[in-house]
């Protein structure tokens, strides 16, 4: 289906910008059971990561409309692995194949900025994201374990 015949635009990524903080702010904390850290995300952290250049985080609009994100970190010239993180999509938009353009677009990245590998962590029980992960050709590498002490 031709986007200019529906009237509707097709995703589109595009880096984030200081303006993008407060959605990804608001998206990180609703989404906060998919990520391993437990603490919130802030407005001020976020602006900073934004504005640092530590990371590159790319913004995905589908008809003008933020649907989602993901980062890329320690993308150093001459850095042999990158990773990937902060993934979200909005679930309304969810099986409408914006997960594989997201994470293609961070591999084909990743190839551009010299990396031999791309790496990524998710939570065993995340399991749309892993499959999504193991399509694409991920692979685990390693087991992680923790014991909750409170």
């Amino acid at each position: 289906m031709s986007s200019k015949a529906s009237g509707h635009s097709g995703p589109k990524l595009r880096l984030a910008e200081e303006g993008d903080a407060a959605f990804l702010t608001d998206l990180r904390n609703r989404l906060a059971d998919n990520f391993l850290s437990p603490e919130p995300a802030t407005l001020l952290k976020t602006r900073w990561m934004i504005a640092a250049g530590h990371s590159q985080t790319y913004i995905l609009e589908v008809d003008g409309q933020r649907v989602g994100a993901f980062s890329l970190y320690g993308w150093e010239p001459g850095a042999a692995s990158v990773e990937f993180g902060r993934f979200m999509l909005e679930p309304g938009v969810r099986g409408n194949g914006y997960g594989r353009i997201m994470l293609g677009h961070a591999i084909e990245k990743a190839r551009e900025m010299g990396a031999r590998t791309l790496r990524l962590v998710t939570k065993p029980g995340n399991v749309p994201a892993r499959d999504l992960y193991e399509a694409a050709g991920f692979h685990v590498t390693k087991l992680s374990m923790e014991l909750a002490l409170d």
